[in-house]
């Protein structure tokens, strides 16, 4: 049962990947942005 529970929340991460990747491709002025407050965080 864990395994599967596993399997679904590495599913769910790629899907989440895919979009933010998609988003990105039509909008890569947010791919910048988060950049930024990613280094700021750090």
């Amino acid at each position: 049962m864990q395994a599967q529970r596993n399997n679904l929340q590495k599913c769910n991460i790629q899907k989440a990947e895919h979009l933010t990747a998609l988003l990105f491709v039509k909008r890569p002025e947010l791919k910048e942005k988060l950049k930024r407050e990613d280094s700021r965080l750090r």
